[in-house]
């Protein structure tokens, strides 16, 4: 038994999974959908609660994976990616902004300048 999920509703999921996909409910969904339904809402209830972020934080943080993005240019679609700065090429999107939060942290922040921007925020977002 699953100590993150209700008993009452362990059982409801286990007569859901002795069911078979192709059966359609009252409503018309069917039972692969609720159960796959119900499967990703206990994920997300065993994670426990959302941890609150600053929203000035988050801002900022999307502000630089902006950055790295845009500091990653397609060569090949869906194939090479090449890095802006050095211009090293990689095999996909995820590990050239892996080697430039990596091996060009300087520039980063040289370029994006963190208390400026909080500054910035701090001016207009009152």
């Amino acid at each position: 038994m699953n100590p993150e999920v209700p008993s009452d509703l362990e059982t409801q999921l286990q007569l859901l999974t002795k069911l078979k996909p192709t059966t359609s409910l009252k409503w018309g969904g069917s039972i692969t959908f609720l159960q796959r339904y119900i499967s990703q809402a206990f994920k997300r209830l065993s994670k426990g609660p959302k941890e609150l972020v600053d929203p000035e934080q988050e801002f900022i943080q999307l502000d630089i994976e902006d950055y790295l993005k845009y500091k990653c240019k397609e060569i090949l679609p869906n194939e090479r990616y090449m890095c802006e700065i050095c211009k090293k090429v990689f095999k996909g999107e995820d590990f050239v902004l892996k080697h430039i939060k990596n091996k060009h942290q300087d520039v980063v922040n040289e370029t994006y300048e963190k208390e400026s921007t909080k500054d910035w925020l701090e001016r207009n977002i009152q």
